[in-house]
């Protein structure tokens, strides 16, 4: 078999060192579990709404196009930059609160962040920069929306205020809408880039 879609045991993975696809997703999983860094042929890893803090044991996994790490509890980005091969990184709905381009690999072509904590729109524009196939990027409903020069015409809507490390913040719970301006920034950082939160860049 070169995948699997089951309820988490540790011993299933060893059973399976060939998998190339693996969903361990809604496992009530608190880590990234040890057994990954034996599947060295690993493609695509779905371990979304979980208990995650942080990414790790993926040090062997240097075929890996796909990452799912939705709806978990990451607080930072972390043990992915080595991943050269990697396309598609799903990282919204986590507790993220600032990004570096040094946390990604720069292969990747589609990056989703939506749904964190980011209050700084240049840790976006430092991240896309470096980034040479970016295609599509999902940033929306970060603390930064609140700051951004949206269209007139659209009502940024704010969730209530948010206890983070001790410090209060808010963020959007929709796509924000660019004014051109900004897409245009977006677009002379990374040439690449195709859409951003559903507006054409």
């Amino acid at each position: 078999s070169s995948g699997i879609n089951a309820e988490y045991g540790e011993g299933m993975i060893h059973d399976f060192p060939n998998l190339t696809w693996l969903c361990l997703s809604a496992n009530a999983l608190d880590s990234v579990p040890m057994a990954i860094s034996k599947l060295v042929n690993l493609r695509h890893l779905f371990i979304s709404n979980n208990k995650i803090k942080r990414i790790e044991n993926l040090n062997n996994c240097q075929h890996l196009e796909t990452l799912d790490v939705r709806h978990n509890n990451l607080s930072e980005v972390s043990g992915i930059n080595h991943l050269h091969k990697m396309l598609s990184l799903s990282l919204s709905s986590n507790k993220i609160l600032s990004v570096s381009p040094f946390d990604f690999p720069a292969s990747i072509t589609f990056l989703g962040l939506y749904g964190n904590l980011i209050s700084e729109f240049e840790d976006v524009l430092s991240i896309i920069e470096k980034m040479e196939s970016l295609r599509k990027l999902f940033v929306g409903s970060n603390c930064f929306c609140e700051n951004l020069p949206l269209k007139p015409t659209f009502n940024v809507k704010l969730i209530p205020k948010q206890t983070v490390n001790g410090a209060k913040r808010q963020k959007c719970n929709e796509d924000p809408i660019y004014l051109p301006e900004i897409l245009s920034l977006l677009k002379s950082k990374c040439p690449t880039l195709k859409n951003i939160d559903n507006n054409s860049v």
